[in-house]
């Protein structure tokens, strides 16, 4: 071998050591270093997730008690104003009556005996039998939706009418007549 040869031989025996050692330590020290930077910018995300809850945190805790207020105002108007005084409903079949001579209907309100009972209402139920046009039953609907308390409907049942037991008040033409019977639940807050 003359000397040219081996000079080229040793050049790439060098190169092949060299492409080893980068093979060997510095790709797995590459690998590292971008799952570590990874994980890095995982663990800031989760920092400055925390630092926003922490943020938000302090933010309630300084209007903590202007939100007790507003929340024991809420506590009380839907004590005074949403629920039913379970013992005697007087307002709540005013209500009816009231609505009933607005829009020409029939009611006929019967207090239905209800064992159901949650963590933190107490539900009275109640059947309303009546006869009447449908327009002013839905109009009567849609009052009873929108009122004061917390009514559900349970159940509706809406027939036209076989006889017209309120037809002296209402002008022949106008005789599109329904009986309905409609299941109701009053939730009742629990005073307990």
């Amino acid at each position: 071998m003359n000397h040219k040869n081996k000079v080229i031989f040793y050049i790439f025996g060098l190169l092949a050591v060299l492409l080893l050692l980068v093979l060997l330590f510095v790709v797995p020290l590459v690998k590292d270093i971008i799952s570590s930077s990874k994980e890095l910018v995982g663990q800031r995300e989760k920092l400055a997730s925390v630092n926003l809850l922490a943020e938000r945190y302090r933010g309630f805790e300084s209007r903590y008690a202007y939100y007790e207020d507003k929340l024991e105002d809420m506590s009380e108007l839907l004590k005074s104003e949403g629920a039913l005084d379970p013992e005697i409903p007087i307002e709540f079949i005013n209500f009816f009556k009231d609505q009933a001579e607005n829009y020409q209907i029939s009611l006929n309100i019967i207090p239905v005996e209800s064992k159901e009972k949650d963590d933190f209402w107490q539900i009275l139920k109640f059947r309303i039998k009546g006869q009447g046009r449908y327009e002013a039953f839905m109009r009567f609907l849609q009052k009873l939706e929108y009122s004061n308390w917390f009514v559900e409907v349970s159940s509706l049942n809406i027939k036209k009418s076989s006889q017209a037991s309120i037809a002296r008040e209402i002008p022949l033409e106008d005789l599109q007549l329904v009986d309905f019977d409609l299941l109701i639940k009053v939730y009742v807050q629990n005073n307990d």
